[in-house]
């Protein structure tokens, strides 16, 4: 039996938990009688069971719901942001969107907010940036809330590098933090950037981009999922292979039914 295993029957038992979660940051929510709290490693409840609701601790911070309002906890209990909103995410490099009044502002570790409540939605912050809409158009804020990239967009991507996509109506493209256009208006679909390359279709043919903007692997197959451990599974034909980075086949189209690596591995059916 693991560690944990066994410190979930010794909780149990000793405790009566109704439910215990896997250990996050070293510790684990608890469940007593509808009522969430937490233990850490050696089965002590370190924060009593109180909260209607409770997340994973997350850069040393938790979310707590308690009468219809959310806040936040650290690893000793104590209560750094008052549940005083209608919303909270969880903290990305040092950020949380709050909700209030069906508008989001951001705040920081100390409850700070950063800006006034004006955006309709907002993502949480990577790479420096996080976005934000307002009347229906998405933008980019950074830290200090400047809207460094202004809300023209229909959709968009959470930064990965200098890169992102952003959507105009029916087409993407990609630009970087200066909110420069890299790349026009021309793919009908995108992925998100994985291991440096960003699946990209046009005219129902799939490619990859890379962070230079720059179409790598051209357009040509029906069907790819993201690199995964240096390789990108691809159809072509009705069957599936592989290609590497430089877009290379390494692993012919010959199988019905592919998923991506694992650890070295991955499932293939003829």
């Amino acid at each position: 039996m693991q560690r944990y295993d066994y410190l979930k029957v010794k909780a149990y038992k000793k405790d009566n938990y109704d439910e215990i979660r896997d250990f996050q940051e070293g510790l684990a929510k608890v469940l007593r009688h509808n009522k969430w709290g937490f233990i850490n490693q050696e089965g002590y409840e370190v924060i009593p069971c109180l909260y209607e609701w409770v997340s994973d601790f997350q850069e040393d911070l938790a979310l707590i719901f308690q009468n219809d309002k959310f806040g936040v906890i650290d690893k000793e209990g104590k209560i750094v942001i008052p549940c005083n909103y209608d919303k909270v995410s969880e903290f990305h490099e040092d950020f949380s969107f709050v909700l209030k009044n069906y508008k989001w502002s951001f705040i920081d570790k100390n409850g700070q907010e950063k800006i006034p409540y004006i955006y309709d939605m907002g993502t949480y912050f990577q790479n420096g940036l996080a976005g934000v809409s307002k009347n229906l158009k998405w933008g980019f804020i950074n830290s200090k809330g400047e809207e460094v990239i202004p809300c023209i967009y229909d959709e968009v991507y959470n930064f990965q590098g200098n890169l992102t996509a952003v959507r105009k109506g029916n087409k993407w493209a990609f630009i970087n933090k200066e909110g420069v256009e890299i790349t026009p208006f021309i793919y009908d679909k995108v992925l998100e950037f994985h291991e440096g390359l960003a699946a990209v279709s046009r005219n129902n043919k799939w490619g990859f981009v890379n962070q230079e903007g720059k179409e790598k692997i051209p357009c040509i197959y029906a069907e790819v999922c993201n690199f995964q451990e240096g390789l990108a599974r691809i159809r072509e034909n009705d069957k599936c292979g592989f290609i590497n980075s430089d877009g290379n086949v390494v692993i012919p189209c010959n199988y019905y039914l592919a998923y991506s690596f694992q650890e070295n591995l991955a499932f293939v059916k003829d």
